[in-house]
């Protein structure tokens, strides 16, 4: 039997990301390939197989890769982990390693789960090993987290066998609340069957062969490339859809009667390339929007040549029938066969789309499929990416991105790139202006996606700046302003933002009618850890009497990155001179507004206030 039909596939999981964040709908735009992270292909080998997936539980998309040897050799390689920092960069998470990292041969597929129940994930690798005669097999790889947010090589807790496991799924298959493991071994090996691998909860499987109808242990015959667990039938349990290769005519779903053990259900419907053609890829999603699972599946020649996507809709009785004719565009075979699809809402518009990723593709780009939303999907293309690419959020703006990865090998450099996808940029949410000496500074917080800003005065453009803030030193005194802020990346400004929200005559302090300017200002903390400021020279009115109270102020506070500056003060203190306060209000508002201005929370301010004595009475009120 010709073993190089199915041995040369090399695939991995397709990853769903649903997405919230809306945009228009139509082809997405992506900005240039940016280097994130790389390795010496003579140290750390070829990679083999990406998938993405929170690893260290921060809520940002991690990667994982495998790598093996060129040309093929017995030689294993540490696990990749590519740690992301939501901006879009990604670092070497070998730190992560509690131990000696995980090594595999030949990693096929990887899996990211919980398979120790600790709420964080863990990875599975099915590993085939030796990709040549006699087809020796490699031992599968789990890595599992640890209490202390680490990760171990927990390949022990598997049975011990070096089947040849070219595909693997990942399901609570008999509903005990713990994920369980479907391996897809071909031949060789040690000659171990397809089979399920039970979990006990803690992460330790079993292999069980009798959860699997018994046809499936005759490998000359029964030859299964790509696997995948959904339900088929609406009941609730995990079904299994096996991906034939070319010795097998058909691939079939198997169906689970809900305990775990599964019999034959319905076969899929035939290849488009004939009966000895290979299933090489599957990705699931609702297609038609009816609230059942739907599959895409990935074909090629059995000389590995061209590429067929067909489109398989849910009966939801077990069953699926092709409506690759009417939900897809005609397709041509192309150079590349498809090594994975990848399903995600690409371009925001609330339906997911798939893209497919090449491998001997040459120059050609893989196909990007977008849904109109009832189930049909448009082709467009991908920009230039590697065979192997994942989409993912990698700057944590709510839309798509590309993870594009180059293998290395001897004398290579194994190289990420990410290619972040372009939006039209938000409106900066707040603007603010603050009143200096000379100038009016005005600032305003950080837009994602943003390389400069647009700063706009009453209607004009007057500066574009990489920081945000901006310091306005042609603003004349006593003229009114108002301030826009617009955010600008690859596709231009965005929206602007609000009209400033401190509209006002602008009055330089010591300048010709700096009296008329109340307001309280501040410099630099040049590094004192304590202030005290004194006046007698406050004045306000009571509200009841409308005579004048004559106050001494004592201002103490402990600053950080600001102090109060002095002449500001005076100026402020004196606006209350034809103000009605009553004393014990009058310290709380004045220790409010000095907070707010040292940006301090009110507590590490404290105002003390003595009314000098009238009819005989002394206040003193502190706060």
């Amino acid at each position: 039997m010709p073993r190089r039909s199915w041995t040369a596939v090399v695939v991995v999981a397709c990853l769903l990301v649903p997405l919230a964040a809306a945009a228009p709908a139509g082809p997405p735009t992506f900005g240039a390939a940016k280097d994130v992270l790389s390795f010496s292909g003579d140290v750390v080998g070829g990679l083999s197989e990406i998938e993405t997936g929170d690893v260290n539980g921060d809520g940002i998309a991690d990667v994982v890769g495998t790598r093996l040897a060129f040309p093929v050799a017995h030689k294993t390689f540490p696990v990749g982990i590519f740690l992301g920092d939501g901006k879009g960069g990604f670092v070497d998470g070998s730190s992560l390693w509690d131990g000696a990292p995980a090594e595999t041969e030949h990693g096929r597929q990887i899996l990211i789960a919980d398979f120790n129940g600790d709420h964080r994930n863990d990875i599975f690798v099915a590993d085939h090993g030796y990709d040549a005669e006699p087809f020796p097999g490699h031992r599968n790889t789990l890595i599992l987290s640890t209490p202390q947010g680490k990760l171990v090589d927990a390949s022990g807790n598997l049975p011990p066998e070096s089947g040849f496991t070219h595909s693997a799924a990942v399901a609570d298959v008999n509903h005990d609340g713990s994920l369980d493991i479907y391996a897809g071994n071909l031949c060789c090996g040690d000659h171990t069957p397809p089979e399920i691998l039970l979990n006990d909860g803690t992460g330790h499987f079993t292999r069980r062969l009798d959860l699997l109808p018994p046809d499936l242990q005759d490998t000359n015959n029964y030859v299964y490339t790509r696997s995948v667990f959904l339900d088929a039938n609406g009941d609730g349990a995990p079904d299994l859809v096996l991906g034939a290769a070319n010795q097998t005519a058909d691939s079939t779903v198997l169906l689970n009667d809900g305990s775990g053990h599964f019999r034959f259900g319905p076969a899929l419907p035939p290849k488009p390339f004939g009966s000895r053609s290979i299933l090489i890829s599957f990705a699931t999603l609702d297609v038609n929007g009816d609230g059942k699972t739907d599959l895409l599946a990935g074909f090629q020649h059995e000389d590995f040549s061209g590429r067929r996507i067909q489109v398989l809709i849910s009966g939801g009785d077990g069953s699926f029938r092709d409506e690759t004719a009417a939900r897809l565009p005609a397709q041509d075979e192309g150079q590349g066969w498809p090594y994975a699809i990848r399903v995600a809402d690409v371009n925001g518009d609330g339906s997911l789309d798939f893209a497919v990723s090449l491998h001997q593709g040459g120059n050609e780009r893989g196909p990007l499929y977008l849904n109109d939303g009832t189930g049909v999907f448009h082709q467009t293309s991908l920009p230039a990416t590697s065979d192997t690419f994942l989409f993912l959020d990698a700057n944590n703006d709510g839309h798509v991105d590309i993870f594009d990865s180059f293998p290395g090998g001897p004398g290579g450099t194994e190289r990420h790139q990410v290619q972040l996808q372009l939006v039209r940029v938000a409106a900066p949410p707040a603007v603010r202006l603050r009143v200096l000496k000379d100038r009016l500074r005005v600032t305003w917080a950080a837009v994602t996606g943003a390389s400069s800003y647009e700063v706009w005065r009453n209607g004009k453009r007057v500066a574009t700046v990489t920081a945000t803030q901006f310091d306005d030193r042609r603003a004349a005194k006593r003229v009114k302003y108002a301030y826009r802020v617009r955010a600008v990346n690859e596709l231009g400004p965005g929206e602007p933002s609000r009209v400033s929200p401190m509209e006002q005559d602008f009055v330089a302090l010591g300048h010709a009618g700096s009296d008329a300017y109340a307001g309280l200002e501040t410099f630099p903390n040049p590094g004192v850890a304590s202030v005290e400021l004194v006046s007698d020279e406050l004045t306000a009115v009571c509200p009841i009497t409308n005579q004048p109270d004559f106050y001494t102020a004592t201002i103490t506070y402990e600053p950080r990155g600001l102090c109060l500056e002095s002449k500001s003060l005076k100026i402020y203190l004196s606006r209350f001179r034809d103000q009605g306060a009553f004393c014990e209000a009058l310290a709380v508002q004045i220790r409010d507004e000095v907070a707010a201005a040292l940006e301090l929370e009110a507590a590490v301010v404290h105002v003390t206030l003595r009314q000098k004595a009238r009819g005989g009475i002394t206040i003193t009120a502190s706060v």
